[in-house]
């Protein structure tokens, strides 16, 4: 049976971890280079922008960004497949 591209897709944690040791590498050789404070400036611009954007596409795959879409995102996206435990306290 052939897989669909939506079945091979990994999980926003993987996708995290994956991307920490490249960009723990790369903080790393740019503090080296440019100095720690100049890094971890340009560090904190950029993972701000790419949370924004991140975000932006979440609300739009999710059609709106009310707490309705972000518990769904919670759910199906940061919590999928037992990354994350959730506990409803009302």
């Amino acid at each position: 049976m052939k897989k669909k591209a939506s079945d091979l897709r990994i999980t926003h944690l993987k996708c995290r971890e994956i991307q920490a040791s490249i960009v723990s590498s790369l903080i790393q050789g740019f503090a080296e280079e440019i100095g720690s404070d100049k890094t971890i400036e340009v560090v904190k611009k950029v993972i701000s922008k790419d949370a924004i954007e991140s975000e932006k596409k979440l609300a739009q795959e999710y059609s709106g960004n009310s707490m309705r879409e972000l518990s769904k995102i919670v759910k199906e996206v940061w919590a999928k497949y037992g990354a994350m435990k959730i506990q409803i306290i009302r």
